[in-house]
């Protein structure tokens, strides 16, 4: 909402997002020429900004669930049906680092049962920060899907560089463009099919021409691994950052995205991806939110309210690589895979005592080209005579999450159902299922304390 309404200047639809240019901004704001909604959203921010802003912490993390998340959001990334997580997080001059250790129980497709996702050793150069890392990536506008990066998968282990300071680059004809965000990566990535280990890169370029408004590049591609080719990883580098068409770089990605807010307390986003090698080459998202504070339950709370919708060809499907853009058998980009359309709807609500809760309703059309389809519908019929051009299948899902603190600690609780129903189903292809109604329910909870 502050960066909405121009308070915090510069691009914020990436994450990691450090915190250099939200604190240069904080301080400018007088607290009295604020709203009743953005002076709730000021007094969160410096909350978060001074807690950030010690010299670490240490916590211990629980969470358990009775059936593996079908869809995972930006805020609550659950891979295993347990997991138990010790947080060491220091912060000592230009040296930030964080040990996240985490023990997991029933993993859902790898057979790591101890991570270090989340953890990350960082050093800041001027104004630039180098983290070697292992965290989630999120990549434009949208809420609930992100369609080149998001946390649906585990994250990728990477070396990564950061522009902290988004002010105007003082340069001819560059300090007139306005605020710059800058984030790349190399890093390694790992499958638990064919290719194992393979090498990942991407560079993120945000651009914030005026208040309110914010446009996004982002450009990424894999290499490497067990391919059964003779590829250099070099030149396979260079092709990458040169932009040049070749068989050993594959799951290329290059997106653009915007956000804008005319109104200030909320505002309208898109994201388009094109893809160089999938059988249909292109996924786009649109959606709009709404923010507000206050209402009749309680006074200090912030509602944000939003819709999506959005349509993802077959874009994750590379020839070169069996996997596609994958992470452990789930989609490092949109939540709902490819051959994918639907909208959701979305509802968040924060008191100030830190008391929330997130709602999602899901509905999606998947075709036969789609990852849970044919993972749940048509591999189990190998060998079917059944034609399944024409299979598709609406999958409505909801979501809901509910948190509580207490003291040093926060508590939240939710439930994910889903239902399947085929569509399209010819009289050949009946045997796919003896019905043609599939559904589940998952509930899961996790809690968090600090010290």
């Amino acid at each position: 909402m502050l960066a909405d309404g121009g308070y915090i200047k510069g691009p914020v639809n990436s994450f990691p997002l450090g915190w250099a240019s939200v604190a240069r901004d904080i301080r400018l704001i007088k607290p009295s020429e604020l709203s009743s909604a953005q002076y709730e959203a000021y007094l969160r921010v410096v909350s978060a900004l001074e807690y950030n802003k010690g010299a670490g912490y240490t916590a211990v993390r629980i969470h358990g669930e009775t059936d593996y998340a079908e869809a995972v959001g930006y805020s609550d990334a659950r891979y295993e049906q347990g997991q138990l997580s010790l947080i060491r997080e220091v912060n000592r001059g230009g040296i930030v680092a964080r040990v996240n250790t985490n023990l997991r129980f029933d993993p859902e497709s790898s057979d790591d049962k101890l991570t270090m996702d989340g953890s990350y050793l960082g050093y800041v150069f001027g104004n630039w920060g180098v983290t070697v890392d292992q965290l989630p990536m999120w990549w434009g506008p949208g809420q609930d899907q992100a369609l080149v990066f998001s946390s649906n998968a585990r994250p990728i282990q990477a070396i990564r560089a950061t522009r902290l300071d988004n002010a105007p680059i003082d340069l001819p004809v560059l300090r007139n463009l306005g605020w710059w965000h800058t984030t790349a990566f190399f890093g390694n990535s790992q499958e638990t099919e064919t290719l194992g280990r393979y090498s990942i890169a991407g560079i993120r370029i945000s651009n914030s021409l005026f208040d309110g408004f914010e446009m996004g590049l982002g450009y990424t591609g894999q290499w490497g691994g067990r391919t059964g080719r003779d590829e250099s990883s070099s030149d396979a580098f260079t092709d990458f950052l040169t932009f040049k068409s070749s068989s050993a770089v594959r799951n290329r990605f290059a997106s653009i995205d915007f956000r804008w807010s005319p109104w200030g307390y909320g505002g309208v986003y898109g994201e388009y991806v094109l893809s160089q090698k999938g059988r249909r080459d292109t996924g786009h998202l649109i959606g709009f939110d709404f923010k507000f504070a206050g209402g009749s339950l309680s006074s200090g709370a912030m509602s944000d309210v939003f819709f999506e919708i959005s349509n993802v060809d077959v874009i994750y499907d590379d020839p070169d690589d069996p996997n596609g853009h994958t992470r452990f058998n789930r989609n490092l980009g949109g939540a709902m895979g490819q051959d994918a359309k639907g909208f959701v709807f979305g509802y968040n609500r924060y008191t100030s005592t830190g008391n929330g809760i997130e709602v999602r309703v899901r509905l999606f059309e998947l075709g036969k080209d789609n990852e849970e389809v044919r993972t749940h519908y048509i591999e189990p019929q190998v060998g079917n005579a059944a034609n399944h051009s024409e299979l598709e299948v609406e999958r409505a899902m909801i979501d809901i999450t509910y948190q509580h603190p207490f003291k040093a600690s926060l508590l939240r609780v939710g439930v994910q159902g889903w239902q399947d129903t085929l569509l399209n189903t010819m009289p050949s292809q009946r045997s796919i299922t003896d019905i043609n109604v599939d559904s589940g329910i998952s509930l899961h909870a996790s809690w968090e304390w600090r010290w």
